[in-house]
């Protein structure tokens, strides 16, 4: 009993960690991505 409670929290807390760092992943690649376009964007403007 004690060993499934156990394990389920490690499993509980192992998905959180991973999904929290999918997401700060796919954040980091969507504001790198505004970056580079914003920047082509003023590139086009100065030309």
């Amino acid at each position: 009993m004690i060993f499934s409670i156990f394990m389920t929290i490690l499993m509980s807390v192992w998905l959180f960690t991973g999904l929290y760092a999918a997401f700060m992943t796919i954040r980091d690649d969507i504001r790198s991505e505004k970056e580079r376009k914003q920047k082509m964007v003023n590139a086009n403007d100065n030309n």
